[in-house]
């Protein structure tokens, strides 16, 4: 098979992201929670083909403008969990992109590997692009500097909050601080006129206050437009049905043309989630680094002959802060203004 996996390789990477990938600990011991699976029975599941849910406009991050010092971010919770809940897991989504918007290290370990191969009449091109990559960040802040603006709920029950964080106002008792791991594994698979694109997501995040400490995960997998995703909070973990879910902006501004689109078929928060990361991904890529690159030129008894695999591995530093949001023909937009490096 011409896709062989290079286990050496791969273990290369994960021994080099291994310190900075150890299980982030709690600051307290706590006893073991057993983990209850809730499985949402409120979901409103309208007619997919006639019914979409009109968004709020302050979502486009036109309605609020912030100062030079200071940050917008929007959380969003997963479809059809009760009010209570569904409000503390948006809070804590705005909290995280507040922490990986303002400082966040982003390490990518990459293969491109290119093959060509020798048919009946002509060769073909086989190739295989790889990228693991982390993104880490940190914050030690107040729960002051965060400002609720405005909150509303959609037709699917997902809330969604829009928050302002204000770093300057900082105080020094009572300090809390939320940690960020992203995990992202992208793969993208070229053989004889067949493209398949796989994508892996997983977030991890720890808020820890003076009385409790809170943790989350967020799962997701794509193989081309299918997805696959799975959600927890405090050892509680949410299935929800996958849905193709519909939502409209009254708006009459025209959308840019900008490289990242994410479908909007499996909720507001993938959408969000997706494009973000992908974002950051585009960033560090924009780095030019150069590759590590092996050649060879030959041929075998399988016809395969200029084998190429270029190798890439870097760490990089990024904040930044979203400027606007678009939604149309149910494809989200965000843009990223980036502010370091």
């Amino acid at each position: 098979m011409i896709f062989k996996i290079n286990i050496l390789y791969i273990l290369s990477c994960l021994l080099i992201f291994l310190p900075a990938c150890t299980t982030m600990q709690p600051a307290v011991s706590t006893p073991a929670i057993q983990t209850d699976t809730i499985i949402p029975e409120t979901i409103h599941k309208p007619d997919r083909l006639t019914t979409v849910f009109d968004l709020p406009k302050w979502i486009t991050l036109t309605e609020t403008t912030p100062l030079q010092n200071e940050l917008l971010t929007i959380g969003i919770s997963d479809p059809g969990l009760d009010q209570v809940t569904a409000f503390k897991q948006a809070e804590m989504r705005a909290k995280i992109l507040a922490t990986i918007l303002s400082s966040s290290k982003i390490s990518d370990c990459k293969e491109i590997y290119t093959n060509e191969i020798e048919g009946k009449d002509n060769s073909e091109n086989a190739s295989k692009f790889t990228s693991f990559q982390m993104i880490k960040a940190s914050l030690a802040y107040n729960e002051s500097q965060f400002q609720l603006i405005d909150s509303a709920t959609t037709l699917y029950g997902e809330k969604i909050v829009m928050m302002k964080f204000i770093p300057t106002l900082s105080n020094a008792i009572n300090n809390e601080k939320t940690e960020v791991d992203i995990h992202v594994i992208l793969s993208e698979y070229n053989l004889r006129s067949k493209f398949q694109e796989n994508k892996f997501f997983q977030l991890s995040n720890k808020i820890t206050t003076p009385s409790v400490i809170d943790e989350a995960t967020y799962r997701l997998y794509k193989v081309d437009e299918q997805a696959e995703i799975e959600s927890s909070m405090n050892n509680k973990t949410f299935i929800f049905k996958q849905d193709y879910f519909k939502y409209l902006l009254n708006e009459s501004l025209d959308v840019p043309e900008y490289p990242v689109k994410t479908k909007l078929y499996y909720g507001l928060w993938s959408a969000l989630f997706e494009s973000i990361v992908t974002q950051f991904s585009n960033f560090y890529s924009s780095a030019g680094f150069a590759a590590y690159s092996l050649g060879d030129d030959y041929s075998n008894t399988n016809g395969t002959k200029n084998q190429t695999i270029d190798q890439q591995l870097h760490t990089i530093e990024f904040s930044g802060k979203m400027t606007r949001l678009f939604i149309s023909e149910n494809e989200l937009t965000l843009q990223i203004e980036k502010t370091k490096p």
